[in-house]
């Protein structure tokens, strides 16, 4: 599981796009439209939800999940018990994960997951502009 305290680490910076916009591959060409747009199409979101615009940045959500399945050493592994809870939320489909999960608690129960809970930021940022910028 690669949960959103671990994606949260690895935003996109400034020189990572402004690699992207330099490339000249037909990836990178359009990587960098999809770059031009994405700033303010998360952050309508996030106050159409509600939720707090410091967390509109470049995140790569879903490139560290896809890097992790090519290349586990990218982050640090816990194995955890995970259970889903469903609270009340705007969005009816979120995932809670307790925080107390890390904590002694006094049914302990058999880990069950594999869960991300650091991520090598340089090495994986790198690698991710590599695969885009690449001829």
């Amino acid at each position: 599981m690669v949960p959103i305290d671990a994606t949260f680490q690895v935003p996109l910076k400034d020189s990572h796009v402004q690699t992207i916009r330099d490339a000249d591959t037909p990836v990178a060409r359009q990587v960098a439209k999809i770059l031009e747009v994405w700033p303010e199409q998360v952050r309508l979101i996030h106050n159409s939800m509600g939720l707090p615009v410091e967390f509109s940045r470049l995140y790569l959500h879903d490139p560290l999940t896809v890097a992790i399945a090519y290349d586990m050493s990218l982050v640090t592994i816990a194995i955890l018990h995970i259970e889903l809870e469903y609270p009340p939320a705007i969005l009816p489909r979120d995932m809670l994960i307790r925080y107390d999960i890390l904590r002694t608690i006094p049914k302990k129960r058999p880990p069950n997951m594999e869960v991300a809970i650091e991520v090598d930021v340089k090495r994986f940022t790198d690698l991710f502009v590599e695969r885009i910028t690449k001829k």
